[in-house]
């Protein structure tokens, strides 16, 4: 007596579902899950192609274009390449010798290949700015630069002004994210608890509706 009574104090406050929404929703259950698996196979493959294709100095390179974070390790390559060679040259130690030293103690996967393939060309005879132009790693002003301290039989210092050009970059990136970081993770987190919500709120829906 007890149960009927509860069962009839219950199913009078379920209202049944709108026409249609029941379709919506497995519309939304189905589509949703694999478009977020989709995106995240298509990033994890897109980083395993290029790390097959080129290695580590390929991955280095495609995270490059990664907004904002990319800028800033691209920068900070950028100086610690500038500033290694002009610590070099100015020992007066040859440039493909200088070279090859930046290719075995940079920490950037890329600029240790575009160094060591650099340091061959050099070596050969082939002009700095020559080897480093066929890299899209460094930038026409950077090269510029470089043009011009090779014209002018100042490389080390060349060098060293792109290293303090790369540095104030890097420095002004860092500090863009800085800012821009803290609102990014808050967004992605209430993003993450209203994709949860959603999902606790679909699946007790469905179990409701089944009850009607």
């Amino acid at each position: 007596a007890i149960a009927s009574d509860i069962d009839a104090i219950w199913r009078p406050t379920i209202r049944p579902p709108p026409a249609g929404y029941r379709s919506r929703l497995d519309e939304f259950s189905r589509v949703v899950p694999p478009l977020i698996l989709a995106a995240f196979c298509g990033v994890a493959l897109t980083i395993a192609g290029a790390g097959w294709r080129g290695g580590r100095a390929a991955i280095s390179r495609l995270l490059t274009t990664v907004p904002l974070v990319g800028p800033t390790c691209w920068n900070r390559a950028l100086a610690e390449f500038g500033g290694m060679l002009a610590v070099f040259l100015r020992q007066s130690l040859p440039l493909g010798e200088s070279l090859r030293l930046v290719s075995l103690s940079a920490r950037d996967p890329a600029i240790r290949a575009a160094a060591a393939r650099a340091a061959g060309q050099v070596s050969a005879g082939r002009p700095l700015t020559a080897s480093l132009g066929e890299d899209p790693m460094f930038p026409p002003t950077m090269l510029g630069v470089l043009a011009w301290g090779e014209r002018n039989g100042a490389l080390a210092d060349a060098l060293a002004g792109t290293r303090d050009m790369h540095r104030d970059r890097f420095e002004l990136q860092l500090r863009l994210i800085r800012l821009v970081l803290p609102p990014f993770v808050f967004l992605l987190v209430i993003a993450s608890v209203l994709f949860v919500t959603v999902s606790w709120y679909t699946s007790v829906t469905r179990i409701l509706i089944d009850l009607v």
